[in-house]
C-alpha cells in the first residue's frame, strides 16, 4: 500500500513573505525584481524564490476569481431589479437594455459579426429535398 502524503502547511515565515510578494505584485514589479527582492530580503536562492512568487500568483488568482464573482452576483441583482422595475411599468427599452446586460454577465451576448457569402452557394432543405437554386 502506498504512503500518504501528509498534508503540508505552509509556515507562518512562508505565509509572510508570500503576501509581501502579493504586494509587489500588484505594485507591478517584474519578476526579475521580485527574484532580486526575495534573495537579499530573505537571503533565499532563485529556485525558492520563484516558489515564493509562484505561490504568490496562485494566491491572487484565487482572491481575483472569488471578487470578480461576487461582483457579478451583485451586478447581477441590480440588473434584474432594474428588468422587474421596468417589466412593471411596461418600459420596453429599459427592459431590453436589462435583458441585453443579463446576457452579457451570462456571456450569452454574442457581437454582430460580418459574414461572406454568395446567394448562389446557399442550400435549402425542403421536406428532405435539396435546392440550390441561387
Amino acid at each position: 500500500m502506498a504512503k500518504k502524503t501528509p498534508y503540508f502547511k505552509p509556515s507562518a515565515n512562508a505565509m509572510l513573505r508570500t503576501n509581501e510578494l502579493m504586494k509587489l505584485i500588484r505594485q507591478g514589479k517584474s519578476k526579475a525584481k521580485l527574484i532580486e527582492y526575495a534573495k537579499n530580503e530573505w537571503g533565499v536562492n532563485e529556485l525558492n524564490a520563484s516558489k515564493y512568487i509562484h505561490d504568490a500568483c496562485l494566491k491572487l488568482e484565487s482572491y481575483y476569481e472569488k471578487e470578480a464573482e461576487k461582483a457579478k452576483v451583485i451586478q447581477l441583482e441590480r440588473v434584474e431589479s432594474i428588468l422587474e422595475d421596468a417589466l412593471k411599468s411596461k418600459d420596453n427599452k429599459t427592459a431590453l437594455s436589462a435583458l441585453d446586460m443579463i446576457n452579457k454577465l451570462y456571456s450569452l451576448y454574442v457581437d454582430k459579426q460580418e459574414v461572406d457569402h454568395k446567394v448562389s452557394e446557399w442550400k435549402f432543405e425542403f421536406n428532405g429535398e435539396k435546392n440550390n437554386e441561387g
